[in-house]
């Protein structure tokens, strides 16, 4: 069997291109080995999505001075201080309806994303809708929203009573 360094030996593993998907969440470090062992590489992300974070990591597997609210800076992040040129993709194809993008298209992408038009527009069934949680607030170092909760069981609640045929994910 071989061992981890002979597998690692510095210069044996050369890539001709190397392709890094969802790059806004993979951090520096998770990509070194790979970027080291490449001649091009091409770095896909999103700078509009959130940083790589520990923040979802269950507080008990976790030392008190680890816990942290900060993101951390991801390797499209480094990247985009020096790789050149850089390139928006312009055509959203992935929301089965045109309402779950236009938010982030209007306040994030400044409506450039070219969305597919949806084929039903009025039915309450089909895309997003929001609703604001009046005394909500966010416990820093906890994790949870206790007011956000309770609307979302409500909401939760009402949606079963009304769609009894229907199956719901929280």
């Amino acid at each position: 069997p071989m061992s981890v360094a002979q597998y690692l030996e510095p210069g044996k593993h050369r890539f001709d291109l190397l392709i890094i998907d969802e790059a806004s969440q993979t951090r520096p470090e998770d990509a070194l080995g790979a970027l080291i062992r490449c001649t091009q590489a091409v770095v896909v992300g999103d700078p509009e999505q959130l940083p790589p974070s520990d923040f979802f990591v269950a507080a008990e597997s976790r030392e008190d001075e680890e816990i942290e609210d900060s993101p951390e800076e991801s390797i499209l992040e480094l990247g985009r201080r020096c790789w050149r040129p850089m390139r928006m993709l312009g055509v959203h194809y992935r929301s089965r309806h045109q309402s779950l993008i236009a938010y982030s298209n209007r306040e994030f992408y400044d409506d450039r994303l070219l969305v597919y038009p949806s084929p039903v527009l009025d039915d309450p069934d089909f895309g997003v809708t929001s609703q604001k949680v009046a005394d909500g607030g966010y416990e820093a170092g906890q994790g949870r929203n206790p007011e956000e909760a309770r609307a979302i069981v409500a909401e939760a609640a009402s949606l079963m009573r009304k769609r009894i045929d229907r199956s719901i994910g929280i």
